[in-house]
């Protein structure tokens, strides 16, 4: 980047990025390995749950549709 392009909006928005940056490593640096190991299972179990929650209700809408259907057919 050229020292022409640095306003002090950007200059300022750099200096915050890079003292989130830090922050975050210093979180990270903190943890132990199991600490993270921990938090990916939680993030993971929650993600999946998100999934499944999902995918069962695909599943609850293609059958009423199925159910729906059979039922027109047979009055």
């Amino acid at each position: 980047m050229s020292l022409r392009n640095l306003t002090k909006e950007r200059r300022d928005d750099i200096l915050k990025e890079q003292k989130e940056k830090h922050d975050k490593l210093d979180g990270l640096q903190k943890k132990t390995p199991e600490d993270m190991y921990e938090e990916d299972i939680l993030h993971f179990e929650s993600e999946y749950a998100k999934v499944r929650r999902r995918i069962c209700e695909r599943i609850f809408k293609k059958e009423d549709k199925f159910l729906l259907g059979d039922r027109k057919r047979t009055s």
